[in-house]
């Protein structure tokens, strides 16, 4: 989690229906969630990086509202 980027947003945010938050409990009040993980800074893409990406998936799940959309936002080195 980048507690930075997460302030920086929150800052710039003048909706008052969107939340920038790193707290997984908060997702328990959301109907649309959408969970960036950042992509790899190598050249090739180690399979850590896609644990990541299910790791926060499957994390968040135990917080979802029946209904909530989910967007899983990364980014992916191209092949």
């Amino acid at each position: 989690m980048d507690a930075g980027k997460i302030r920086e947003l929150a800052g710039a945010n003048d909706n008052p229906n969107i939340a920038f938050t790193g707290d997984p409990e908060e997702i328990r009040n959301a109907d649309f969630v959408i969970i960036a993980v950042p992509g790899p800074h190598h050249k090739i893409e180690r399979p850590g990086h896609i644990i990541h990406r299910i790791s926060s998936q499957n994390h968040s799940s135990t917080y979802l509202k029946r209904g909530a959309i989910v967007v899983l936002e990364s980014t992916a080195t191209p092949a």
